[in-house]
């Protein structure tokens, strides 16, 4: 039995947060650099519903903060995450935002 808990935890950590990840598209409305930890905040017009992105430091924050402007339409891939009761969408690598039209 313990071993067949233990691979059940290993399958929920593992993989499925994997097969959950999300794409969307919208209009950067809102950028913001963390205080700390170079991290870099976004906040997407979808389809008229604001959508909250956060970028790591590790997942390329500066590189993107570089070259997305508020105005932009951007692509973003990433996972689900809820962060203090508010829904966000966490990017894994620089290239999971990709600048549709400036």
């Amino acid at each position: 039995l313990f071993m067949v808990v233990c691979s059940l935890v290993v399958l929920y950590w593992v993989v499925l947060p994997l097969e959950h990840s999300v794409s969307v598209s919208g209009t950067v409305r809102y950028m913001k650099k963390t205080a700390t930890g170079g991290h870099l905040i976004l906040t997407l017009d979808v389809d008229g519903d604001l959508v909250r992105v956060f970028v790591p430091a590790t997942a390329g924050a500066a590189g993107i903060a570089g070259r997305l402007h508020v105005g932009d339409e951007v692509r973003v891939k990433g996972k689900p995450h809820l962060y203090r009761g508010q829904e966000e969408i966490v990017v894994l690598r620089e290239g999971d935002i990709v600048v549709v039209s400036p």
